[in-house]
């Protein structure tokens, strides 16, 4: 029989000392954290929101206005830290530059009387 993720076994640990296996246990102490990060995540998220819509759908009926995240909590996380590909930053300097056109377009069509009477 094999420790769950630590790849040691029983006797491992039998002939163990305190010193050796405390790498071991600050792991699992790091594992319960995360675990206890999820948790919280998921019940402040999901179970939160899944309430709140509850009740407000109960005390207003169909005037309510709140509805259910729409997206899981890593998928927006991801999409928040997405790195911009070579295509999208091509993209965004070709409608900066679009928009950089457009209002010089607008600026010389508001200041032409301005323009023609300097003798520019």
């Amino acid at each position: 029989m094999v420790t769950k993720g630590y790849g040691f076994t029983v006797n491992d640990i039998d002939f163990s000392n305190p010193s050796e296996l405390e790498p071991y246990a600050q792991a699992y102490r790091l594992e319960n954290k995360e675990r206890d990060a999820e948790m919280h995540a998921w019940i402040g998220s999901y179970m939160i929101s899944a309430i709140a819509v509850s009740v407000e759908k109960v005390i207003f009926g169909k005037k309510s206005r709140l509805e259910y995240i729409k997206k899981p909590i890593i998928e927006q996380i991801e999409e928040e830290n997405r790195v911009l590909t070579d295509e999208d930053i091509q993209k965004l300097r070709e409608q900066f530059m679009n928009k950089l056109i457009n209002m010089q377009k607008t600026f010389e069509a508001n200041h032409t009387d301005e323009i023609h009477k300097d003798g520019k």
